[in-house]
């Protein structure tokens, strides 16, 4: 699995900086300027925008 820091798109795995925790996210719908990200932990979906995201890190497949 590679990793890299892209512009998230719609049905990405993502890793963030949240109020200084690191979580691993979907990306439920990304736009230009916004994403919802789910933590798949049973809450709410987040609203971000793109801007106010640090250290985006996006998985992608890579086949072998």
């Amino acid at each position: 699995m590679n990793i890299d820091a892209t512009q998230p798109k719609t049905g990405d795995v993502i890793e963030v900086d949240i109020s200084g925790t690191i979580e691993t996210a979907l990306v439920l719908l990304a736009s230009d300027g916004m994403v919802i990200l789910d933590l798949c932990d049973g809450e709410v979906p987040l609203v971000f925008e793109l801007r106010d995201l640090h250290a985006v890190r996006v998985f992608h497949d890579v086949a072998a």
